[in-house]
């Protein structure tokens, strides 16, 4: 009885370890608390390692409005903007808090990517975007 608990125990924890081992994901987070709505994301986190994605719509000729308020208590967080074709159309590493904001032209008609990245961090960010023709 003791030695079918232990291998159905054991299958258990070889099983988890493979779904979340080939699961794609590259996150790894602790005390995640997200607010967040079609323009903006606001969040607070214990411990960030990963990239987290949102994305909006944009026409060639708009203007494209980003507001970043960031704290970090340890590690570092980047977030970058990328265009329709995944080129890089704006990037921050932010080490320490920070507040700002940053403005630019759509060059082409599609679905803009924003992209934040922690690595080891603690702390939180704020973003908020903006498209206006």
């Amino acid at each position: 009885m003791r030695r079918k608990f232990l291998l159905t125990l054991l299958f258990a924890v070889f099983l988890g370890i493979t779904v979340y081992g080939c699961s794609g994901t590259s996150s790894l987070k602790r005390g995640w608390v997200e607010t967040s709505g079609l323009s903006h994301a606001n969040v607070r986190y214990n411990y960030f390692d990963g990239v987290e994605r949102m994305s909006f719509r944009a026409e060639a000729g708009d203007k494209i409005q980003l507001d970043i308020d960031v704290q970090v208590e340890e590690g570092s967080l980047a977030i970058n903007l990328e265009d329709p074709d995944g080129n890089e159309v704006w990037s921050k590493t932010y080490q320490e808090d920070a507040e700002g904001s940053a403005s630019m032209i759509a060059t082409e008609k599609g679905r803009y990517h924003l992209r934040v990245a922690g690595e080891e961090a603690e702390g939180g960010y704020e973003i908020s975007w903006d498209v206006e023709d």
